[in-house]
C-alpha cells in the first residue's frame, strides 16, 4: 500500500521490538527524481524527522481516520 500525507505509522528501529518503535503521523511525502514518492516528513511525539517510506509501517490510512474525526465532531 502506498503511504499519503496523514496516514499513522510507527517508525521501524533496528535492533528494537516492533512494541517499542515510535507513532507518527505523514505530513509530507518526497518524490526521488523518478517521481516514485521514497521519503516521508513524519510528526512523533518527540519532533519531525525524515524518515524512508521503506521504515514505515502503516497503522491507520489516513481516509480512515478523517472519517472517523468527522463522524465524532458531527456527534
Amino acid at each position: 500500500m502506498e503511504p499519503n500525507i496523514g496516514d499513522i505509522v510507527l517508525l521501524c528501529k533496528d535492533g528494537q521490538t516492533r512494541s517499542n518503535w515510535p507513532m507518527g503521523r505523514i505530513l509530507e511525502l518526497y518524490p526521488s527524481s523518478d517521481g516514485m514518492k521514497r521519503s516521508a516528513l513524519v510528526k512523533t511525539a518527540a519532533g519531525t524527522l525524515v524518515r524512508s517510506i521503506r521504515k514505515l509501517q502503516l497503522i491507520e490510512p489516513a481516509a480512515t481516520y478523517c472519517m472517523d474525526q468527522c463522524a465524532w465532531a458531527k456527534e
